[in-house]
């Protein structure tokens, strides 16, 4: 139901992209984007799930990692080049404190663009939960020393799992985006981005750490070193805001 109806959008809307205004750049807004950025496509949480599930064949899981992640990195490309391909760049840079809304510009003379708008935005939601689930399912089941399948022990967990985001959602509907923000800025970068650096670099270049499994990323210590210096770039930037 996500891929017909995000099919349905980029052909309904795909007529109307103007290729010059793809050529319009603002990079000093990438900084600002960088949060929720990182929340769309952050992947980290399932891991255990997928190396559990394929019995730690390194080969399957980079399979199923980069084909994971470039199916929801190409629809957000082709997102991108219809919602910035149909919205003149003067029109925003007429009043730089203005809040556009391109959905709303997109689907103003259709009704049947709204209704599938709305369809696709409720069962996207409702499928990014299933990654999270299953990876805070498999952390609370490690935590409680819960045996997998266990149906009775593993039932009370996704009431701790869903029961506080339902709650919040509740008690503050206009919650969302700042969420979003505050996630990436924060929780993200910390989350996957210090603290696994700083973990991979203890284990690899620690004498007295024996190494577990081979570096699967390349760069080594260059690599570790970007990500520290770009978590810790968008923390700041955030905290000066």
């Amino acid at each position: 139901l996500v891929v017909v109806s995000f099919l349905y959008l980029l052909l309904s809307v795909g007529s109307d992209v103007h290729p010059e205004y793809l050529l319009y750049n603002n990079w000093g807004g990438v900084i600002k984007a960088a949060p929720v950025m990182l929340v769309a496509l952050v992947f980290h949480n399932v891991v255990p799930v997928i190396v559990t599930q394929l019995e730690g064949d390194v080969k399957k899981i980079r399979i199923a990692i980069l084909g994971g992640s470039a199916a929801p990195l190409l629809m957000f490309l082709a997102w991108n080049t219809v919602v910035l391909g149909t919205i003149s760049p003067s029109e925003v840079a007429s009043d730089s404190n203005q809040i556009i809304d391109p959905l709303s510009l997109m689907t103003s003379n259709s009704d049947d663009l709204m209704t599938v708008v709305s369809i696709f935005s409720q069962t996207a939601i409702v499928t990014s939960f299933i990654g999270f689930v299953l990876g805070l399912m498999d952390f609370f089941t490690d935590l409680f020393s819960i045996k997998v399948g266990d149906t009775k022990a593993e039932l009370p967990l996704y009431f701790l799992i869903l029961l506080p985001s339902l709650l919040v959602a509740i008690t503050n509907p206009t919650i969302f985006y700042g969420a979003l923000d505050t996630a990436g800025a924060f929780g993200i970068s910390i989350l996957f981005g210090l603290l696994p650096a700083a973990m991979a670099w203890q284990q690899r270049y620690n004498e007295n750490e024996l190494v577990a499994t081979l570096p699967l990323v390349p760069g080594g210590k260059y690599s570790l070193i970007f990500i520290v210096v770009v978590a810790i770039g968008i923390i700041i930037n955030n905290v000066l805001e």
